[in-house]
């Protein structure tokens, strides 16, 4: 019997470039979220406050011949991921199928009329950039709101399953932050009204106000191998669920009962249980409310509370791409067994089967489950294990 692995992985993020410097990030508790007075200085606009801002590493190359709607930083970004995407590829020596979280507007929330742009045009000179050689009609572009980085795991867990001997690569580009964005999303009454970076983001607390943006690059390779050759660390992935209940355009259902089954189904696949839960926790009122009751209720007849993990107090909301970026990171605290601290803790919500650390914990950690949940009511989950 094959099992599927997690190969490889790389990214670019506001909290590091490299495992170790993303690892020490969280240990220490430092979040990527930052004010956005630098980013914006001609900006009057009262609404854009704080975001998780990628700095490019001073070695990064210039990227700003692949798109004419770039930034100069968001440019040296896209080279520097471009770069560690060919290390990737050169490691994985094959790839057989992409999976690309790639929005239509990736870069077009910079839109000049005056400027003509095909955006396909830019997948195809990414990938040229990146040294990936994957056949046309092996690369999928994905777009699922928020749950678009799980479901293309679901996906192509799936696919590895039918086709062992393929190697599959999940890509998340997210666009960088720009008014447009911003504005979008206060349109939806989601963006976060707090000015201080430290408190802009606080999922599951009472003081919530909404989410936070965020950017990220984030790549996953993904295979299979036989049971008995696994090796004790190896990273082993199980496609949960993906389901919509179609309830609202934005709005999750309030009962919150499509989402409970992308937890019980993979949970039932853990006879051992997990030792914590990674929420999509966006810090907005609706979805933190309904996540916290489904989580609370679906972990009720359990002997201690569950852990949960919240991630976006760190990144911001990477918006498709968060999915994916958090479940590598889940993946680094099994192997590394870590968990990181809530960053504010103060006026939780009172859930009485569900747990969050004021501390940086170091336990052992064997399984994880991740959940996300995107507009259209559009949930997944994927279950994350460590071989010991």
């Amino acid at each position: 019997m094959f099992k599927q692995v997690l190969l490889d992985s790389c990214y670019c993020s506001p909290i590091g470039h490299s495992e170790a410097e993303v690892r020490q990030s969280l240990k220490s508790g430092r979040s990527g979220i930052v004010s956005l007075a630098d980013l914006f200085p001609e900006e009057s606009e009262p609404f854009l406050h704080t975001g998780a801002v990628i700095q490019p590493a001073a070695d990064f190359p210039d990227a700003s011949d692949l798109h004419p709607r770039i930034s100069p930083r968001y440019a040296r970004v896209l080279g520097g991921f471009c770069r560690a995407l060919e290390q990737l590829a050169l490691r994985a020596g094959q790839v057989d199928q992409l999976y690309l979280i790639h929005r239509q507007h990736f870069f077009s929330e910079w839109a000049d009329p005056r400027v003509e742009f095909d955006e396909w045009e830019f997948v195809g000179r990414f990938l040229a950039r990146s040294g990936l050689e994957v056949a046309p009609s092996e690369v999928i572009c994905l777009h699922a709101a928020c749950s678009s980085g799980l479901v293309a795991l679901n996906l192509a867990l799936r696919e590895l399953r039918r086709q062992p001997k393929k190697r599959i690569l999940v890509v998340g580009l997210e666009s960088e932050l720009n008014h447009e964005r911003f504005v979008s999303i206060k349109k939806l009454g989601a963006l976060s009204a707090e000015k201080d970076p430290t408190r802009s983001c606080m999922p599951f607390s009472r003081q919530r106000s909404g989410l936070v943006p965020g950017e990220v690059m984030v790549a996953v390779l993904l295979g299979s191998r036989p049971e008995e050759e696994l090796e004790p660390g190896d990273i082993v992935l199980t496609a949960g669920v993906s389901n919509s209940d179609a309830s609202r355009l934005t709005d999750c259902l309030e009962s919150g009962e499509f989402l409970a089954r992308c937890l019980t189904q993979p949970l039932s696949q853990a006879p051992h249980g997990v030792d914590f839960v990674c929420p999509h926790g966006t810090s907005t009122p609706l979805n933190d409310g309904v996540e916290g009751a489904v989580l609370d209720r679906v972990f009720g007849g359990a002997p201690t509370p569950m852990r949960v993990v919240p991630l976006k107090q760190y990144l911001g909301h990477t918006l498709n791409s968060s999915g994916l970026w958090e479940a590598v990171l889940n993946a680094d605290f099994l192997r590394h067994n870590y968990l990181p601290p809530l960053l504010a803790t103060d006026a939780l919500e009172p859930f009485e089967q569900l747990t969050f650390l004021e501390s940086c914990q170091e336990l052992p950690l064997s399984r994880a489950l991740k959940v996300s949940v995107g507009f259209g009511g559009i949930n997944a989950s994927v279950l994350i294990e460590k071989v010991t």
